[in-house]
């Protein structure tokens, strides 16, 4: 089992859920904001990241080629408008 020092975290999704997860972990101390990476369609929900000095993205190619775990933290409504696009 990786230890919590070896992980990155991916991020789908930048909204309050995500951010109560992955800022809580920074604030506990549980994850250095370096080991978190965080996507989203849009700017609306980075400023929270951007202050904790958390990378974000808008492409998904930009993302390492490993991530252990990624999360995907998007309300139901986004995600069916995005399938449905």
């Amino acid at each position: 089992m990786a230890k919590l020092s070896d992980v990155t975290v991916g991020f789908f999704g930048a909204g309050n859920m995500a951010q109560a997860i992955g800022l809580g972990l920074i604030k506990s101390g549980a994850l250095e904001p370096a080991q978190i990476i965080v996507f989203a369609p849009s700017e609306r929900n980075f400023s929270p990241w951007k202050a904790a000095n958390v990378e974000t993205t808008h492409s998904i190619s930009k993302l390492p080629p490993r991530l252990s775990p990624i999360l995907l933290v998007l309300n139901a409504m986004s995600l069916v408008s995005r399938v449905s696009q």
